[in-house]
């Protein structure tokens, strides 16, 4: 029986070492992506789910070329694109950015993401950066909703797009569960579904389901994400090109109801096959777009960044491309130019 007890004795230690071991890998890699959601300071907001926080703060960088970045964003949850650009001027004309991270900046100093380089290019306009890391068209379609209202001469509205937007305006449940992943409070989400008719329908900012224990076992919080990517999230895939035309479309109407132009950047695709797709919509609903998408090559990404993000190399990129359409009038008002197909 000694034998037999030993043997046993083995298979639970080693077991318990390898989940013990396996939790602390986990939990290492884990927080590399502490700032899945905010890399800067968020609140909770009962229609867009969350907007940035007014705030200035140093956090460590993801570059090799510098230790630490600044991150400034005012109390409507701009992030600032200018040394004065806490206030609104309400003088020039206005320039509206929304996006995602990519647009807000993530992981860059306020002074190199490509909304405060566009500034420095055209001094003509006031641009306006609501980037905000984890939004998708929908949540840009909220905001714009909201701010769109309150300024004074909106001229051009540039939504900053990533292929990924699709997924997260529909939200999956495997998107809900990496939102969550590292946060300590509830996440609340906003999402769109298409109904029968082919009607796009709007739900409000709803708290992410979570399982038992992943607030404390990286291993479950992986588990379950794998779970909910493979068994749950098929059918999402189906609704989310049409969700985001439908998007669109309200975003294109929002902007004409306010006497501003609506512009498409692309910024990123994960297929560049794809391009097409998205262009010939854009075409046919008579939406202008700027293909900035890029190669991703290592020198346009951060280095230390876990989810390769664009450098200080790309967003000068896509700033010398947006200020070649848009020029500066004797008159200080602005035009944009639509080159290209």
């Amino acid at each position: 029986m000694k034998p037999a007890y030993s043997v046993i004795t083995v298979l639970v230690l080693t077991l318990i070492v390898i989940i013990v071991g396996g939790e602390l890998y986990l939990r290492h890699q884990f927080s590399a992506y502490t700032t899945a959601l905010c890399p800067s300071p968020c609140q909770k907001d009962n229609s867009i789910g969350w907007i940035n926080k007014k705030a200035i703060i140093n956090s460590p960088s993801f570059s090799n070329d510098r230790d630490n970045i600044t991150i400034t964003q005012s109390a409507d949850g701009r992030r600032i694109t200018s040394d004065d650009g806490l206030n609104s001027s309400n003088v020039l004309d206005q320039l509206v950015v929304v996006g995602g991270s990519f647009t807000q900046g993530y992981g860059l100093s306020d002074e190199e993401t490509w909304p405060w380089l566009l500034q420095q290019k055209t001094p003509c306009i006031e641009i306006l950066n609501y980037g905000t890391t984890g939004y998708g068209t929908y949540q840009c379609l909220l905001t714009l909703e909201r701010v769109l209202p309150t300024l004074s001469s909106p001229k051009i509205v540039i939504y900053g797009f990533l292929e990924h937007h699709l997924i997260r305006n529909v939200s999956p449940p495997d998107w809900q569960a990496m939102l969550a992943m590292n946060r300590k409070g509830e996440v609340w989400l906003p999402y769109v579904d298409i109904d029968e008719q082919g009607k796009l329908v709007r739900y409000p900012p709803t708290p992410v389901k979570r399982w038992p224990l992943d607030h404390s076992s990286a291993m479950v919080r992986l588990i379950e994400i794998m779970y909910l990517k493979t068994f749950q999230s098929r059918n999402y895939f189906e609704k989310m090109d049409a969700a985001w035309q439908l998007i669109m479309i309200e975003m294109r109407n929002l902007c004409a109801r306010h006497g501003c132009r609506l512009v498409v950047m692309i910024l990123g695709l994960n297929d560049q096959s794809q391009k097409q797709f998205y262009t010939t919509f854009l075409k046919m609903n008579h939406i202008d777009y700027i293909d900035g998408s890029l190669e991703f090559c290592p020198e346009l990404l951060l280095e230390k960044d876990p989810f390769h993000h664009p450098n200080p190399k790309a967003n000068a990129v896509w700033a010398d491309i947006l200020s070649s359409h848009i020029y500066c009038r004797e008159n200080e008002q602005i035009d944009f130019v639509k080159r290209g197909p």
